[in-house]
């Protein structure tokens, strides 16, 4: 599939995940892309990004992402 079409279907969970984290400045920003199929179950913790954060900064669940795509979980 599409890289452009899946980052376009997955904004409305990263959009939401941005949201939970980060000030709506910075979250408009989408540091972080949440592939559409990957299941949120905690949502709690705390992340640091650098001062200076830029559009999909990190990616998981997308293929190539660091030991997270393919069905991988991640509890925060």
């Amino acid at each position: 599939m599409n890289l452009i079409f899946l980052v376009f279907i997955s904004i409305p969970k990263s959009l939401y995940f941005n949201l939970k984290y980060f000030p709506v400045k910075t979250a408009l920003h989408f540091p972080v892309l949440i592939n559409y199929r990957t299941e949120l179950k905690t949502l709690k913790g705390k992340i640091i990004l650098p001062s200076k954060s830029s559009f999909g900064l990190v990616k998981i669940g997308f293929s190539g992402s660091y030991a997270l795509g393919g069905g991988g979980k991640i509890l925060l």
